[in-house]
């Protein structure tokens, strides 16, 4: 074999390496959609329009087709109290997702479900975060759901998926509650998450209520925790900053305030629900897209009466779905 041979076989197992070593790479996953709705004591769905409007039955075709548009690869749900009821519809209508529901719902009884798409994702296992809830489950507050995860595309990406719920209200003793779950979430991000990437995700009640001084225009109540979560479990200033934007001019509820003791007919927007990924997902992965659906979307978080909302707000819930898309760097 001359020398010219040589080199010829050597190039062309050279170039062969480097093909497979593209396609490899090329077959990562490189996008992917993580979503959170609370769908406001979900007991059932129902086709028959008299039916919708008891608050716990939603709109079956309006919540498939508003799941179907949100595209999501993740979905973390809040205010489910039928899981048998939910089971059977997202089955039915989600084939290509697998659903993993909490099991302490808190005195309302109000569980969490998490839904990943099956050709996506693989479950590593799934725990409930008994930290941020009461002792007693019947007679308090939620636990959280972790999900552990990995990309089937590329199994040395992990993903952490904490599904939250946090207390509700907008009392002094409702907001130091709240402060002892963000504590008690920080400290278990810096025991077990903080080197994996991980996103937490739900209703963490940031609440708004009206500034009665100015009429309909809100203020935020719950802001400071929420902001000390973000810096306590890693990231630096801009990122928080990023999160205040969202809190003054995004919102993902609405609701009726009370003005000198009377609800009123204006419904006013509310920032409730978020994902918040920790420093070590971004090293990863950056934020390509928000999206809001439903009566966020449509009313473009501005206050509206309750005799013009949209039908989302009476047939899904007051919390509008959030969806955010992530790229890899």
């Amino acid at each position: 074999m001359n020398f010219n041979s040589v080199n010829s076989i050597i190039a062309a197992l050279f170039f062969c390496f480097c093909f497979k070593a593209t396609a490899k790479s090329s077959n990562d996953i490189i996008a992917f959609k993580a979503a959170t709705f609370n769908l406001q004591n979900f007991q059932e769905t129902s086709f028959i329009a008299s039916d919708v409007n008891k608050q716990e039955v939603k709109d079956e075709y309006l919540l498939t087709r508003t799941l179907n548009l949100m595209n999501f690869d993740i979905l973390a749900l809040q205010e489910i109290r039928n899981k048998e009821n939910f089971k059977l519809f997202f089955r039915e209508n989600f084939k290509d997702y697998a659903l993993v529901f909490s099991n302490c719902g808190g005195a309302g009884k109000q569980f969490l479900a998490t839904a990943y798409k099956k050709t996506v994702f693989r479950l590593i296992k799934s725990e409930e975060i008994n930290q941020i809830k009461t002792k007693s489950c019947n007679q308090g507050v939620r636990s959280g759901l972790l999900l552990s995860l990995v990309f089937k595309k590329n199994k040395k990406r992990k993903l952490n998926v904490v599904n939250l719920h946090l207390k509700a209200g907008a009392s002094k003793k409702d907001e130091d509650r709240r402060k002892v779950q963000y504590k008690e979430l920080i400290q278990l991000h810096q025991k077990r998450f903080k080197n994996t990437p991980t996103i937490f995700l739900g209703d963490l009640n940031s609440a708004k209520e009206l500034d009665f001084k100015s009429n309909l225009n809100p203020r935020l109540r719950s802001k400071k925790p929420i902001l000390q979560f973000s810096e306590s479990i890693g990231h630096k200033q801009n990122y928080t900053k990023s999160i205040e934007e969202q809190l003054e001019n995004h919102c993902s509820a609405y609701f009726a305030p009370k003005v000198k003791g009377k609800t009123i007919k204006t419904l006013v927007p509310s920032k409730l629900d978020h994902i918040i990924p920790n420093p070590s997902f971004l090293k990863t992965w950056a934020l390509d897209r928000e999206q809001e659906f439903g009566q966020c979307y449509y009313h473009r978080c501005k206050p509206v009466s309750v005799n013009t909302i949209k039908e989302h707000y009476f047939k899904l819930s007051d919390h509008c779905p959030v969806v955010k898309t992530y790229k890899l760097h």
